[in-house]
């Protein structure tokens, strides 16, 4: 659906500042459409700390520490790496994704980094174009973390800039490079903040919680 911003001056942009816009539902004829930044330009990272074989994601499990299902710790160099399991189309089930953010096993761990790992066995090309790209970038900026996409036919890698916004990262000698300082998680969004964020973390602790997920105190 196209928008009708109601006040600015170019009404053909969709992201003015301070713009107001409105969506005729009548117009929704319930299809998906195609995400406007699918074919968004990979760009390697200026920092990298973490490298990744594009071909043998997985082979990151064969090191790591099993903490309860679908979630794993490595240890490298002084980090500990978070390994976030997320099978298929769970991806878009955010329950699914802050049940492993915020597990209780995780409580105690230091300089923690974050890693989701989106396996399937095949993507279809477009369920791709049209909701996996943009979920898998919205879970980068929301978590703050990494996101990899895994199967036989398409595999990228996400991060999130430090201003929100995503990038998709480019391979460089068959493997992704990752900035593990914008890799934080809940550490880094939660950060306190004249006492605010501190306590907002308790109130989305309690709301994890509440569906039936674990998290620690």
């Amino acid at each position: 659906m196209q928008p009708v911003l109601l006040n600015g001056k170019d009404g053909k942009r969709h992201n003015c500042s301070g713009g107001l816009y409105v969506y005729d539902t009548s117009e929704d004829d319930g299809t998906t459409e195609i995400d406007t930044s699918a074919d968004q330009c990979e760009t390697l990272n200026k920092k990298q700390d973490l490298f990744i074989p594009v071909t043998e994601v997985n082979s990151l499990f064969l090191h790591a520490r099993k903490l309860s299902e679908g979630l794993f710790v490595l240890e490298y160099r002084d980090f500990n790496i978070v390994l976030c399991a997320i099978h298929g189309a769970d991806i878009f089930k955010p329950e699914k994704v802050l049940r492993l953010l915020y597990a209780k096993e995780l409580k105690g761990l230091e300089n923690k980094r974050y890693i989701m790992v989106n396996e399937w066995d095949s993507v279809d090309e477009n369920l791709y174009r049209t909701q996996l790209s943009v979920i898998l970038k919205v879970r980068s900026m929301e978590n703050y973390c990494a996101v990899i996409l895994v199967s036989n036919n398409n595999t990228k890698c996400y991060q999130c800039g430090r201003n929100r916004t995503a990038q998709v990262v480019k391979a460089e000698n068959g493997k992704f490079g990752i900035d593990l300082s914008r890799a934080g998680g809940p550490e880094t969004i939660w950060r306190n903040k004249d006492g605010m964020k501190a306590e907002w973390r308790k109130n989305i602790e309690w709301l994890i919680e509440s569906f039936g997920m674990t998290v620690y105190e």
